[in-house]
């Protein structure tokens, strides 16, 4: 049975992989638009996404230590 510790570092992990790739997939359909408006509304989803990105890596080390 796995501990809670874990449990918790396998959905971290889920987590790292679901916004890693909608963080990619943003950045690939910003460079296909071309209305300035949406590019930067797309951009901002990204930011969004890395953001995530980084406080989800912060935790996952706190989880380890």
């Amino acid at each position: 049975m796995k501990s809670e510790k874990d449990m918790i570092g396998a959905a971290l992990k889920t987590a790292v992989e679901y916004e890693t790739h909608i963080a990619m997939k943003y950045a690939n359909i910003t460079k296909t638009v071309t209305d300035p408006a949406i590019q930067q509304q797309l951009k901002s989803l990204e930011q969004t996404a890395r953001n995530h990105l980084n406080l989800l890596s912060k935790q996952m080390q706190e989880l380890n230590n």
